[in-house]
């Protein structure tokens, strides 16, 4: 494996693992546990502290039926060749 390939493995390898730190406060929370522990420790709450936000979509959702009206745009469309 030549230099460039090592240097882009290392690089994806670390944003595999900072991507995976930053997403542990979303599983385990940063709250106290049920033992009266802080489920994570202070230090890693301090850098990651956010929890992932879900999206809309995520949340609930919505759903959009689109309807085309044939006729009609067929006619606008002949109408603007014409």
């Amino acid at each position: 494996m030549d230099a460039r390939s090592r240097v882009r493995a290392i690089v994806l390898a670390l944003l595999v693992g900072v991507s995976c730190l930053m997403l542990v406060p979303t599983f385990y929370g940063s709250g106290t546990g049920e033992d009266g522990q802080d489920a994570l420790p202070e230090w890693y709450t301090k850098i990651f502290s956010k929890k992932m936000v879900l999206g809309l979509d995520l949340q609930g959702g919505i759903l959009l039926n689109y309807s085309v009206q044939v006729e009609t745009a067929l006619e606008r469309k002949t109408t603007q060749r014409a």
